[in-house]
């Protein structure tokens, strides 16, 4: 079946199944095209996809064991529809505690995308790092650009970010958006009122709404936080608690960086038996490269081991220098943040990348593959 909103694509490698995953501008859901499955169960919804294979049988891969696979991804904050899945799922369950258990011969892949939308990124992203620590062998969480952006909160929602004249007056900057669309920092504070706003809050609202694609984010965060921390506790939830709440979830040396742990445990690509899994989709571009390597890998396993160490190594460099740089190239791990942006790495992105042509899906050159 090709649904309107179809957002995979089959990638034929000889004697490899491929599942590309992606989620371009507008649209919410993707579909799966499989080869060599016995049956797959598939229930859409126009938030996410909910995807357990069922008794699948790898004919290459002798060393495919499973029996069951849970996939969701872009579920962007909202703890609802995670919460449905999970019911709904065959796969994934609630224990008495509410938290997610695995059978020993299944598994659960996350594609990505965790926060931004719906009032759960601290939940949802706690939910995450648990399961994957309690099954770390059978959980896989697949980053997405919306889960690597926050990355950038070290270094650009700072007191100099708001201090610095050339960091408030950058015209450069969101570098990755075009000039005619691009919202500044400084014409984001003109619009307010003027540098009388120039304040934390501000530019986090700044960030989330114009260069995270993330508006209203700011809000929906007072209101996660509200739901956290109790009724008695609400009307105490203030600006400088939601910027706090930023800060503090990719804060190295802090007491609870739960976003940061979310992001070591995470990779960029998983391939179990003859599927692959990424956040947007593999290209004539991307296909085979790795970040800083001039080397174009010829085999899928090679290429994604390459692809997820130089993703660890990345997020290493942050932990070690996580606030120098500013908002400049120079800082650590900024080319990490810059694959996960449109055109990121000149365009060779497995994150931000789409297989659709003219809004039709299209195969890979066969002098690609």
């Amino acid at each position: 079946r090709e649904p309107r909103r179809a957002l995979m694509q089959r990638l034929l490698l000889p004697r490899c199944l491929v599942v590309l995953v992606t989620r371009p501008a507008g649209a919410c859901a993707g579909s799966i095209h499989c080869t060599r499955v016995n049956e797959v169960r598939t229930r859409w919804s126009s938030a996410a996809l909910y995807h357990p294979v069922r008794r699948y049988q790898s004919r290459s891969s002798p060393r495919m064991s499973y029996s069951r696979c849970a996939f969701i991804t872009d579920v962007e904050g909202n703890l609802d529809y995670f919460a449905k899945c999970v019911e709904q799922s065959t796969v994934l369950e609630y224990d008495s505690e509410k938290r997610i258990t695995l059978k020993p011969d299944d598994i659960f892949v996350f594609g990505g995308d965790v926060c931004d939308k719906g009032p759960g990124d601290i939940r949802l992203v706690k939910t995450m790092v648990d399961v994957k620590k309690r099954y770390p062998e059978q959980v896989f969480l697949i980053m997405g650009n919306r889960d690597i952006n926050k990355l950038r909160v070290a270094t650009e929602l700072t007191a100099s970010a708001i201090e610095d004249s050339t960091i408030v007056e950058d015209q450069g900057y969101p570098y990755w958006v075009p000039q005619d669309k691009r919202v500044t920092y400084q014409s984001y504070l003109e619009g307010l009122g003027g540098m009388s706003k120039n304040n934390l809050s501000n530019r986090l609202k700044w960030i989330l709404n114009h260069t995270m694609g993330a508006d209203g984010a700011f809000e929906r965060r007072r209101m996660e936080l509200e739901a956290v921390l109790g009724s008695t506790k609400a009307e105490h939830v203030t600006d400088e608690m939601v910027v706090e709440s930023y800060q503090q979830q990719v804060k190295v040396e802090g007491p609870d960086p739960f976003f940061l742990e979310y992001l070591q445990l995470g990779q960029l690509a998983h391939v179990q038996g003859n599927t692959l899994f990424t956040h947007g989709a593999v290209t004539k571009t991307n296909i085979g490269t790795v970040p800083g390597d001039d080397k174009v890998h010829d085999t899928v396993q090679g290429w994604v081991q390459a692809l997820n160490a130089w993703y660890h190594k990345e997020v290493a460099a942050y932990c070690v220098d996580p606030y120098s740089g500013g908002q400049t190239r120079a800082r650590a791990a900024d080319r990490l943040m810059d694959y996960g942006l449109p055109g990121g790495n000149e365009g060779r992105t497995v994150v931000y990348a789409s297989f659709l042509e003219g809004g039709n899906g299209a195969h890979l050159p066969a002098d690609v593959v």
